[in-house]
């Protein structure tokens, strides 16, 4: 299963990118903000991932893709593609704190 791992380093925000082969790329974002549109461009697909989280940043990233904002951008995503848009994200049940 993929992975993406969502810390924090040297004052940056870092979101890794991690496929099934173990290879991954890593995203900078200076700002909370940068992190939720990087957190952003996988609300369509955050289902398939593993959530490795920091400690210092669970709380965060946990209230953020269970708010509403996020969870219509999955939807809306869904909608454009003829899928129903009734799925529900149980994120948190997947979200380990490193």
């Amino acid at each position: 299963m993929r992975t993406l791992r969502i810390n924090k380093q040297e004052n940056e925000f870092v979101i890794e990118h991690v496929n099934s082969f173990g290879h991954g790329t890593k995203r900078f974002f200076i700002t909370e903000n940068g992190l939720k549109e990087g957190l952003d461009a996988y609300a369509p697909v955050i289902d398939e991932y593993e959530l490795e989280v920091s400690e210092e940043l669970w709380g965060f990233v946990l209230n953020y893709v269970g708010s509403s904002n996020f969870q219509q951008k999955a939807s809306r995503v869904e909608n454009n593609c003829g899928m129903k848009a009734q799925r529900l994200l149980y994120v948190e049940r997947r979200l380990w704190i490193t």
